[in-house]
């Protein structure tokens, strides 16, 4: 269940072009290995899914496109062209999965980010790509410091220094999924799935401020499974367990 519920979270449409192609190894690969592990490990997995990359164009997503720069995935050079081509006509950066990281995986939309700072996080992950099909890697994660913009960037007020590469979009990664936004965000997500559609706030909240990777039981779960744990006086009992 834990499986499906972060799969809906990081949803792709397997409609867009090929994406398809990429869904099984996405559940496989960056999905259910991290289900119960740490949040920030799922987040970085999923942002470098062949199947997101693709999905929200960010294999496409040049620094400045007034120069010629590589643009190759195992799907070929067209698809990837075509998908920046798209970002060419409506002018500026490519936003899709800088909007979507905040507004759908983290923060929410009510998570106090701005308009720069979807511009500076989309500057952040330029270069994140999938190799060339000619490669040894063909059809995975690659950054291309060709691609990418070096500038400085401020996200959420956090400060991230001009001449970085992929540890531009790490720091991103660790920004958002380390804010107080982002764990009332993900707690309440997990509450209305396994606990009701309108949880009590206790499960809304994240302990210690940490993003959870799964539901936190309320107090009252709580004590109906301390009410059925066997005492230590039943040893029989405790051995079948």
């Amino acid at each position: 269940m834990l499986t499906d519920f972060w799969f809906n979270h990081f949803n792709v449409y397997a409609g867009k072009g090929l994406t398809r192609v990429f869904i099984t190894e996405y559940e496989r690969e960056a999905i259910r290995p991290h289900v119960l592990g740490r949040f920030r490990d799922l987040l970085g997995a999923t942002a470098k899914s062949p199947a997101m990359l693709f999905y929200l164009d960010n294999a496409a997503l040049l620094a400045d496109r007034s120069r010629t720069m590589e643009r190759r995935s195992a799907a070929g050079e067209g698809a990837l062209r075509a998908a920046s081509a798209r970002s060419d006509e409506r002018g500026g950066i490519n936003e899709n999965y800088a909007r979507e990281l905040m507004e759908l995986h983290t923060l929410g939309v009510d998570g106090g980010y701005t308009q720069q700072d979807v511009v500076n996080v989309a500057r952040a992950f330029t270069g994140w790509t999938i190799a060339g099909p000619r490669k040894a890697d063909g059809g995975r994660f690659s950054f291309n410091p060709r691609m990418h913009d070096t500038g400085e960037k401020v996200v959420l007020g956090h400060r991230i220094k001009a001449g970085g590469g992929i540890e531009d979009g790490e720091q991103v990664l660790d920004i958002l999924g380390s804010t107080s936004s982002t764990a009332t965000f993900i707690a309440t997500a997990l509450a209305r799935r396994f606990v009701a559609d309108t949880p009590p706030a206790a499960a809304r909240r994240a302990r210690g401020g940490s993003v959870p990777s799964r539901p936190a039981a309320t107090s009252a779960q709580s004590r109906a499974r301390s009410s059925r744990r066997p005492s230590s006086s039943h040893p029989s009992r405790i051995a079948r367990r």
